[in-house]
């Protein structure tokens, strides 16, 4: 996207435009994960600033501008993870010492033959991820999505891989059953 680096160029150069047109062209992808994680519109709002200001503090350690949106999703775990480390919660206390997990599909599902589109697929998805508790629905986020590695998410949360591969095994197992109940009641197989 030209626009997005001539901002982030004219941001590296302390001129203001950069950083509106930047805001303008990353709003919605901030709004939504920060919605994910605070629910709540003021605190959402409060949310935003901090990633902003972060996003701005930051701009230097992006390079490629292809890779904004996985940049932008760092700086998001960043920011959340120190909103949490400020009230004293560690986000992984649940998970068991002996934590593992893999984050691949059953082989049999991946196939895409005489089912809904992706595209009519996507809101049940969309309406699953709702329901998870944030840590998990962030974490399937930016490893899925994003595509932030397992120890990238780790580090921004200061804990072991283990950890955020089990918790990633478990929001993927959460959401695959209720895809498949979905399934069932559609009596329509989604996409895989």
């Amino acid at each position: 996207n030209q626009e997005l680096t001539l901002a982030i160029t004219q941001i590296k150069n302390a001129n203001q435009n950069g950083f509106i047109s930047f805001y303008n062209k990353t709003f919605h992808y901030n709004y939504v994960r920060a919605k994910y994680l605070f629910p709540n519109i003021v605190e959402c709002r409060e949310f935003l600033r901090t990633v902003y200001l972060y996003h701005f503090l930051h701009i230097a350690e992006l390079e490629d501008t292809e890779s904004y949106e996985k940049w932008m999703s760092l700086n998001i775990l960043h920011c959340y993870h120190d909103i949490l480390a400020q009230n004293g919660i560690d986000a992984f206390s649940d998970i068991p010492l002996s934590a593992s997990g893999s984050t691949a599909l059953p082989e049999a599902d991946l196939t895409a033959y005489h089912c809904l589109s992706k595209e009519s697929s996507a809101p049940y998805l969309m309406n699953q991820l709702k329901e998870l508790p944030v840590l998990p629905r962030i974490l399937f986020l930016c490893f899925y999505h994003d595509g932030l590695s397992v120890a990238e998410i780790a580090s921004s949360f200061t804990c072991t891989n283990e950890s955020v591969l089990w918790e990633l095994e478990e929001a993927k197992n959460i959401l695959y059953k209720a895809y498949k109940h979905q399934e069932k009641e559609l009596s329509q197989k989604l996409h895989p």
